[in-house]
């Protein structure tokens, strides 16, 4: 539920200028607010046993509360930050906007392929992801680029 009203705000906030008519007072303390209650879970100890104390109802209440917050928090405050800090696209920025459909649309051959290639390789499991990482999201958007230059593509890509 919580997803499909965020989506439903955010298709009735665009026509209705919400975003770009939020003071910047608001986004700046909900974004305090939202960094603020990130930080709760790791000073509190949130990964703590709620149930050895018999303490579970609370656990889930206070979780439910700080995940409203943060949600409400982050999208507003997300909103204000990049509306005032990052509100340009660079070269390459303006590169990866135009080939991310398509990126997105292909990746999954593209990852896959890179995988059965270094199966064989003995390598730590977080560092092969990594590497995984750094190759096939690159090369995700360079396929990508490659399929937007076929002739008509463009219209439906």
């Amino acid at each position: 539920p919580q997803y499909i009203a965020l989506f439903v705000l955010g298709l009735m906030a665009y026509p209705r200028n919400w975003f770009v008519s939020l003071p910047d007072k608001t986004g700046r303390r909900w974004l305090i607010i939202s960094l603020v209650l990130s930080s709760l879970p790791v000073l509190v100890g949130f990964d703590r046993n709620p149930q050895a104390a018999g303490l579970v109802w609370i656990f889930e209440l206070v979780s439910a509360w700080w995940e409203s917050f943060m949600c409400v928090g982050m999208c507003i405050g997300v909103v204000y930050l990049f509306r005032n800090f990052v509100n340009q696209q660079g070269r390459l920025a303006e590169w990866l906007s135009r080939n991310a459909y398509v990126a997105y649309l292909i990746h999954e051959p593209v990852i896959t392929s890179i995988a059965l290639g270094v199966a064989g390789v003995a390598l730590y499991p977080l560092l092969k992801f990594t590497g995984m990482a750094l190759i096939g999201v690159p090369a995700s958007f360079l396929v990508g680029a490659l399929i937007r230059k076929i002739p008509y593509s463009n219209r439906v890509l």
